[in-house]
Parts: C-alpha cells; structure tokens; sequence
C-alpha cells in the first residue's frame, strides 16, 4: 500500500512538470508570435513600414523586402506614365515621395499572395490612398486616393 502512495505522489510531480513545461512552452511560442515588430524599411527610395503577418499564415504574411522593391517599382512605373489611371493624377502631382507607405502582406480569394499598401501624406494625414499589389502576377489594382489637395 506505501508502494502505491510513493507512485502516486510521483506520477503527480511528473504530471505537474509535464503540465508547467507545456504552459511555458505555449507562452513563450505566443509571446515571440505577437512579439513581432513593425519595421521602418527606409531602402530603395522608399519610406516604408511593414507589418508582420498574423498567426494565420493563409491569410496574411510578413512581406520581405525584395517584394517591397517590387510593388514600389510597379508604382513608380504607373506614376511615370503618361496617363496614369484617374485615381493616380493627384498622386502624381503630390509626388510619391511625399507618402510614407505601409505593407500588409495578404492572402487574397484566388490564394494569390498580396501586397495592402496605405500612402500617408507625410506633411497632410488626411491625404492617403490604397492600393493591392499582386505579386503572383505582378500588377496593381483598386488605387483610391482619399482627401483633397
């Protein structure tokens, strides 16, 4: 009968330890997950922040940075044609480098991989737009342009 108390007294250390393992694990995987940071990418001409993804890696993703210089050179080539889409005169002539930019990294429907990106006016908050970057197929779309110049 003592033989089965010293067991049982054991089994619930162990139990215990297993327990306060698993619970320190969880935290510290959780604490690195929401621990991310939002980085100030300041490269190529760019005054970007990026934004980490989510736990959920089938909806959102951290961009890196070649595919910032991707959406950033897709921009700067729609800005630099002759006649950019409607939404995109007044950016053109507030100058992009008056934005600061801000990537979300997005799973869209299609499962394709894109880029949300917000342009703040540096000097006028309330001047921004939006716009998506498909990085599976490399184009632009839906650019907004809210406020007045």
């Amino acid at each position: 009968m003592q033989f089965f108390c010293i067991f049982d007294t054991y089994m619930n250390r162990v139990k215990l330890f297993f327990s306060g393992l698993f619970t320190f694990v969880v935290i510290m995987h959780s604490s690195s997950l929401y621990g991310q940071k939002v980085e100030h990418y300041f490269e190529n001409e760019c005054d970007c922040f990026i934004y980490p993804g989510g736990n959920d890696s089938t909806k959102s993703f951290t961009p890196t940075h070649l595919e910032i210089d991707s959406a950033e050179n897709a921009i700067r080539e729609r800005v630099a044609t002759k006649n950019p889409p409607n939404g995109m005169h007044d950016l053109v002539v507030l100058g992009l480098d008056n934005f600061e930019r801000h990537y979300h990294g997005t799973i869209n429907k299609n499962g394709h991989k894109e880029l949300r990106i917000h342009g703040v006016n540096k000097s006028n908050t309330n001047e921004v737009w939006v716009t998506y970057y498909d990085l599976t197929e490399g184009k632009l779309y839906n650019f907004t342009m809210f406020g007045g110049y």
